[in-house]
């Protein structure tokens, strides 16, 4: 009976210890039972809110002394009892927490930096505790308060599995068979790349046909820029000036730009914008495309014409040589002169074929042309054989349209072509030829051309070689070729009431065809 009273006791206490229990109260037991044994002045006990009426045990009966002692004595052995036991149990080692730092769960609180921090570490003479075997239960040690109990209790925090950080939430597991990618950091990873939009190209605008030998040919992209000496592959942009002390020849589009001097050419395919600052510019224009010739504030515009504009102060002077050229509400003609301002044109002066004469011009006739018939001299209309001459332009009508004699015969050339300034009415196509001698072995050389636009001047451009022989047997579509000797040109339409007017006709050289 001893020792099961002793067991409970030892039972009792660990479970006050360890577990939290709160020992009972056995004061008011133990005064109820002084009391019921002795007399004396009742006290009253306040206990919390309540009080109830007491007797004191002053006064008592010494054996009621005696029995209290003896309690008291038996109390103290049975707690010196369980001390010698505790002391003498063996310890078993804590299991560590997450981190590896040997420390147990009680030995570990935070910091105040937020990281653990070890009351108990181990020192490093310190030997290892002996492990625990796999089917030992240790039994688990908790120190500090007491643990509430009742429904005031709060429920237990999980601890954190091994590999986790406290305060952060674990993760599902994923099942075994996905492969997770890793994940990259949002600051680790590189920023998106946009790429860039590709820089628009340069409209490229004309193409250098020929420079002069010490034309020393230059040009810039910006107003501001210096000059570069020209290269082979360099190409003419909008926006971009040249510069040139001998005259140039460009081709753009079906027109071609002579200058000697200074100019800037923009534009796209519809337009261009030729600014003169310095010198002078001849420009023969075919085709459909808008030119606009300006210094500063003073410009004029025009699509099929020939035309000179030269640097005068702060004007231009311009000649007109064939079709007309408009600046405002006034328009200068062909075989016509005049000053032109801000202000538009001045008083136009007359002159014909001594248009020609100038420098610009006669170099380029030299340098590109072979003959040029503009039909207003006084020997045209004796000339003409088909067709009627007025005032320097031919018409003619029915198929037979058009024939003139050139002034002297001219020696067929390479890359020699024929140009012709013409409106037709009436004819889906016309024909052009050529005469040869008339003790020649050949005699007629020609090229069809479908679909003429009607009712409007154009100008068309045919290379020679394109010419094919109409005679019979081994010289049938004989191309023209170069050497032979050409005395007489003419025009054929393709219908009998059609009528052709002509301009001027013009034999060169063009370095185009190579």
């Amino acid at each position: 009976m001893a020792n099961e009273r002793k067991e409970r006791l030892i039972e009792q206490m660990l479970r006050e210890r360890l577990g939290g229990h709160k020992p009972p109260d056995l004061s008011r037991s133990i005064l109820d039972r002084l009391e019921g044994e002795g007399t004396g002045p009742q006290l009253r006990v306040v206990r919390g809110d309540r009080a109830a009426p007491r007797r004191s045990h002053m006064g008592a009966k010494p054996a009621n002394w005696r029995s209290v002692a003896a309690a008291v004595a038996l109390i103290g052995a049975v707690g010196i009892a369980a001390a010698a036991f505790l002391l003498n149990m063996p310890r078993h080692p804590q299991t560590p927490v997450a981190g590896g730092n040997g420390a147990t769960k009680e030995q570990t609180k935070p910091g105040p930096s937020g990281q653990a921090v070890n009351d108990n570490p181990v020192r490093a003479n310190q030997e290892p505790a002996p492990q625990q075997p796999d089917n030992e239960i240790a039994p688990y040690y908790e120190t500090g308060p007491s643990r509430p109990s009742g429904d005031d209790a709060p429920e237990p925090k999980p601890e954190p599995k091994p590999g986790t950080e406290p305060g952060r939430e674990p993760q599902p597991e994923k099942p075994r068979e996905e492969v997770e990618a890793p994940q990259t950091p949002e600051s680790a990873r590189p920023p998106t790349e946009v790429p860039a939009a590709p820089a628009p190209k340069a409209l490229v605008l004309a193409t250098l046909l020929q420079a002069t030998e010490g034309a020393r040919l230059a040009f810039k992209r910006a107003e501001a820029a210096r000059y570069e000496d020209w290269t082979a592959d360099a190409r003419i942009e909008s926006g971009m000036w040249l510069r040139a002390r001998k005259p140039v020849a460009l081709a753009v589009g079906d027109a071609r730009v002579y200058f000697d001097g200074e100019v800037m050419l923009a534009g796209d395919d519809a337009t261009l914008r030729i600014e003169v600052a310095g010198d002078s510019v001849y420009i023969e224009a075919y085709g459909e495309r808008v030119f606009t010739v300006a210094r500063g504030d003073a410009a004029f515009t025009f699509t099929q014409a020939e035309v000179v504009a030269e640097k005068s102060g702060l004007r231009l002077n311009v000649s007109c040589l064939a079709g007309e050229v408009a600046s405002g509400g006034a328009t200068l003609t062909a075989g016509s002169s005049a000053s032109l301002s801000e202000k538009g044109f001045g008083r136009p002066k007359a002159e014909g074929a001594k248009l020609r004469s100038h420098p610009l011009v006669h170099a380029v006739d030299t340098i590109f042309r072979l003959v040029r018939d503009d039909l207003d001299d006084e020997g045209a209309a004796s000339r003409v054989y088909l067709g009627v001459v007025d005032k320097g332009v031919a018409t003619g009508k029915g198929k037979q349209a058009f024939g003139v004699k050139l002034r002297e015969p001219l020696t067929v050339r390479d890359n020699a072509y024929v140009r012709i300034r013409l409106r037709v009415r009436n004819s889906q196509g016309i024909s052009i030829g050529v005469k040869g001698e008339e003790n020649a072995d050949w005699q007629y050389f020609q090229h069809h051309t479908n679909y003429v636009i009607n009712d409007k001047w154009i100008t068309l451009t045919v290379p020679l070689h394109e010419l094919r022989s109409e005679g019979k047997g081994e010289g049938k579509d004989k191309p023209l070729f170069s050497g032979a000797i050409i005395s007489a040109f003419q025009v054929i339409s393709w219908d009998d009431k059609s009528t052709i007017e002509i301009d001027w006709i013009e034999f060169g050289i063009d370095p185009k065809w190579k």
